[in-house]
């Protein structure tokens, strides 16, 4: 008898292991891809920093970049030889972060330069100015556009020009900001467009409606994750409209970082978030490792409308992400909000009778084409 009870506890303490085990296996398989925690990817920047582009001469916008990953993105980007312009709300905060890039730049005798451009995306006006000015001071030399600002803002507020302040930092001005920029970007093709996303977009819900009522006060929950969903529609969208043009179009989400963007959320939350986040915490320096893996890897020089995670691998987007006729509704929306004139957007990305009728069904051959490409770019 006793036996019989020893050995059923046996089975019963090695099923408890077994389970504990493959419990912890998913939950850091699932951490790994969603935080980008040093501990939990191997480095791989070896396997790409040797073939990485030299940016020698080359023009790059990078918005948001006075701290966090923005920072470390020009840093890495104007330590390979580019003039980058960092784009920023904050004058003071942008100019001495361009100050501190360019004493690392003469430290080790690096050839790029920084240099601070003040341009605020809630407001449509200044992202014009800003465009305006690129124009006339750099001509037709856009080779690099990094969307990477964000907020994340609980208080329902409007901006001067009547749209809510989250949607049109996290998407109106970026989407504004790039459709004036794609003539330089044509010009000094093959040139790159990425813009910083979040994984939090696969929680959100479809947000057209919430577009369409962006000059309203609009509730706050999941706003954040919402706006990270129309940057992952307009990354694909925008890549279909630039199809052999030699501007390419991806984003990417970039881990759990520890930045600045939580900053307007209450305290509580935030202390919430970084008590059970910190053992998937990292840098905002290893933050910008991702982002800039999709500014500089050659074997992404004609990669276009890919998402990719802290893991440098490319992976197929939510079936919602991926639908064209939410992603052309949205372009059409974002164009109205945003006063885009004919002349100033691009055109249609195909007829009525081509691809969109081809995405019916969820194993289209839309999602077939991405599922292809996404393969063939994969790192190992």
């Amino acid at each position: 008898m006793l036996r019989i009870v020893f050995t059923e506890c046996t089975w019963s303490s090695i099923g408890l292991v077994l389970c504990l085990g493959f419990g912890l296996f998913w939950l850091l398989k699932g951490a790994r891809l969603i935080s980008g925690a040093g501990w939990l990817i191997k480095n791989q920047s070896e396997a790409w920093e040797g073939t990485s582009l030299d940016l020698s001469s080359s023009t790059a916008i990078v918005t948001g970049a006075n701290s966090g990953i923005g920072y470390y993105i020009a840093l890495g980007l104007a330590r390979r030889g580019s003039n980058v312009i960092l784009a920023c709300r904050s004058k003071i905060r942008g100019e001495a972060a361009a100050r501190e890039i360019n004493i690392t730049l003469s430290k080790f005798s690096c050839k790029g330069h920084a240099e601070f451009w003040q341009l605020d995306l809630s407001s449509m006006q200044s992202v014009r100015s800003f465009a305006s000015r690129f124009v006339q001071e750099k001509g037709m030399h856009l080779n690099i556009l990094v969307n990477n600002a964000a907020i994340s803002d609980t208080t329902s507020s409007l901006t001067e020009e009547g749209l809510d302040v989250t949607y049109a930092t996290n998407h109106l001005g970026p989407f504004l900001l790039t459709n004036l920029l794609l003539d330089p970007l044509k010009a000094s093709a093959p040139s790159r467009v990425v813009t910083v996303t979040s994984i939090v977009y696969r929680w959100a819900s479809e947000p057209l409606s919430t577009l369409r009522r962006i000059k309203d006060i609009l509730p706050k929950h999941f706003s954040y994750g919402k706006s990270k969903l129309m940057n992952v529609l307009f990354t694909m969208e925008l890549a279909r409209r630039l199809h052999h043009s030699g501007v390419t179009s991806n984003c990417v989400h970039p881990g759990f970082v520890h930045t600045g963007i939580l900053r307007n959320t209450p305290v509580i939350i935030r202390m919430a978030i970084h008590t059970l986040g910190f053992p998937f915490i990292q840098s905002a320096k290893r933050g910008a490792r991702a982002p800039l893996f999709l500014c500089l890897s050659r074997s992404l020089t004609f990669a276009s409308g890919l998402y990719f995670g802290p893991d440098l691998r490319s992976s197929l987007p939510t079936l919602t992400a991926l639908d064209p006729h939410l992603s052309r509704e949205l372009w059409r929306e974002s164009e109205k909000l945003t006063g885009l004139q004919n002349g100033e957007c691009l055109g249609e990305a195909w007829s009525k009778e081509e691809e969109i009728t081809e995405f019916e069904g969820k194993e289209g051959s839309v999602l077939e084409r991405e599922r292809e490409v996404c393969q063939n770019t994969r790192i190992s």
